[in-house]
């Protein structure tokens, strides 16, 4: 009966400590895996920020374009609308002569 105590106590002591290492690992797992996942996690957000001034960088850029270009047009155009106004001015057939539009 003795024994059989013994060896219930032993493998109940044996049963206790692999159940202590089995949780110090499994805690130990946890802990490294947080701290991976921590790492990738500002890794990501530090690209995803460089990413983000890129484009606000890019999104200057073409803004700044979108402005040349809108100047640009506005002076051709009204450059343009010059030169018809100075055009208009000397209309064919206005030195008092007649234009039939059919020779005789």
């Amino acid at each position: 009966m003795r024994a059989g105590e013994e060896q219930r106590d032993r493998l109940v002591g044996d049963a206790s400590a692999e159940a202590e290492r089995l949780v110090t690992e499994a805690q130990e797992q946890r802990r490294t895996t947080l701290e991976q996942l921590e790492e990738q996690r500002t890794s990501e957000l530090g690209a995803l920020e460089r990413e983000r001034t890129l484009l606000e960088r890019k999104i200057d850029e073409l803004r700044g374009f979108e402005r040349e270009y809108r100047s640009r047009l506005r002076a051709y155009l009204e450059g343009q609308l010059r030169d018809l106004d100075g055009t208009a001015a000397v209309v064919p057939g206005s030195d008092g002569t007649a234009s039939t539009g059919s020779s005789s």
